[in-house]
């Protein structure tokens, strides 16, 4: 039986490859490009954010540690541990969301009216701490709650202890301020 056989020779004309070979080349590199562009705008973007990130938080820091020095103004430092005081206010401001800047300069504005400060914080803490609450649902800021308190339980010479019975006072009232 013979077998059956086909011969095919192919040429291949190298110049058509070549040029192929140099427009995919070309188009690979022109994305290439274009992703790196992008890449690098992206890149840009992101260092960018970060470093604006960078400087709130160092804002933020100073903002903190300014509010803290202020208030030491006003506190006997050398019986008062002032870390520990500071990492209370660090630990309200988590629990409450309100900035640890803004409770800082809002113990200096307590003090300067007369709240004291009591054994290691811990009246001025449950001072502020009742005041955050207040600054939540009465839709005030910290401050406001923390100076209008202070304002009533002056005028009508209470203690600190009695912040609560002010709060639900001023809670009925439904602005929650004074």
């Amino acid at each position: 039986m013979a077998e059956n056989k086909v011969k095919y020779y192919v040429r291949i004309d190298d110049k058509y490859v070549e040029a192929d070979m140099k427009g995919a080349e070309g188009k690979v590199s022109s994305a290439g490009g274009k992703i790196a562009g992008v890449a690098k705008t992206a890149g840009l973007a992101i260092g960018g954010a970060l470093v604006a990130a960078g400087g709130a938080a160092i804002k933020f820091g100073s903002e903190f540690e300014s509010g803290m020095a202020k208030a030491s103004t006003l506190i006997d430092t050398t019986s008062v541990d002032m870390d520990g005081l500071q990492k209370k206010i660090l630990d309200l401001s988590n629990k409450s969301g309100i900035a640890a800047a803004d409770l800082s300069n809002t113990m200096y504005n307590a003090l300067s009216a007369g709240v004291q400060l009591g054994d290691d914080g811990g009246d001025m803490m449950a001072y502020l701490e009742s005041c955050t609450k207040l600054a939540k649902s009465g839709f005030t800021d910290v401050d406001t709650a923390v100076t209008s308190t202070a304002k009533v339980l002056n005028a009508y010479k209470m203690d600190v202890s009695e912040t609560d019975k002010i709060h639900k006072i001023g809670s009925k009232n439904r602005s929650g301020c004074f």
